[in-house]
């Protein structure tokens, strides 16, 4: 009896906690982040783009940087337009430690201090065989993990200040719907509501949000279940021979 009760009483433990952490308590409100200074990074197309938009009508303070010029400016004249009572941009390449840890420090010359920190970058990367280019593994090691790590450290005596937030986007699903979309079929969701979900679950600290959930939940089922059931169905829905003889990039 005790030890069914062990039993028992373990996964209702585990579903207490999983309540706990992933319910919404708290409502979020626009107006949470009037004045509050941002960094968006990767914010010159998609996602971070539509981040950047929605914070300044929101009131805030944006710093947005990518790697193309012409596209951030545009970028930040729209932010004017929106609302934005600032908007700045810093353009350079995340594989660049120095120039990393640079956008915090513009951030804190130019805004006085920071309040939230979007880590959106991701770098240039293709769907094929490894060809053995150490070069290239370690550039994608530098602009998708050591610059976060970068950012994070120069940013947080600052967010420490004001208690503020770091946010890391990881997902890739707008870039590689492009290369599988003859695979996976289903609506695409909005770059504008995935933008703002982001945003309110950094606003809201959840530790982790999927979108749509009701997009997402039978591979993330399939995933944490049957972990091989899935990984059988990616491979066989890939054609070897086109991969060889291809170089997707997922950007």
């Amino acid at each position: 009896m005790a030890l069914l009760s062990r039993k028992l009483l373990i996964p209702l433990l585990g579903l207490v906690l999983a309540v706990y952490f992933y319910s919404g308590g708290d409502e979020f409100k626009p107006e949470l982040l009037k004045g509050k200074r941002t960094i968006v990074t990767g914010a010159s197309t998609g996602i971070g783009e539509q981040m950047a938009y929605h914070l300044a009508q929101m009131g805030s303070h944006v710093l947005i940087t990518a790697r193309t010029e012409e596209k951030l400016k545009k970028v930040v004249a729209k932010c004017l337009e929106l609302g934005a009572p600032s908007a700045h941009y810093i353009a350079g390449s995340m594989d660049d430690m120095v120039f990393a840890e640079s956008v915090v420090k513009k951030a804190e010359n130019l805004l006085g201090g920071l309040d939230m920190l979007i880590l959106n970058h991701i770098g240039n990367y293709y769907i094929n065989f490894f060809n053995g280019d150490i070069k290239y593994v370690r550039k994608l090691m530098e602009i998708n993990f050591l610059s976060y790590v970068t950012m994070t450290v120069a940013a947080l005596p600052m967010l420490k200040d004001t208690n503020g937030s770091i946010v890391v986007v990881s997902s890739i699903a707008e870039s590689a719907l492009k290369v599988v979309g003859d695979l996976v079929r289903y609506p695409a969701s909005p770059k504008e509501e995935c933008a703002l979900e982001i945003i309110k679950g950094g606003v809201l600290r959840q530790w982790e949000m999927y979108y749509k959930y009701e997009h997402t939940r039978i591979p993330l089922l399939f995933r944490d279940w049957a972990p091989q059931l899935l990984s059988s169905f990616m491979r066989s829905g890939l054609n070897v021979e086109n991969l060889k003889g291809s170089n997707h990039s997922l950007y």
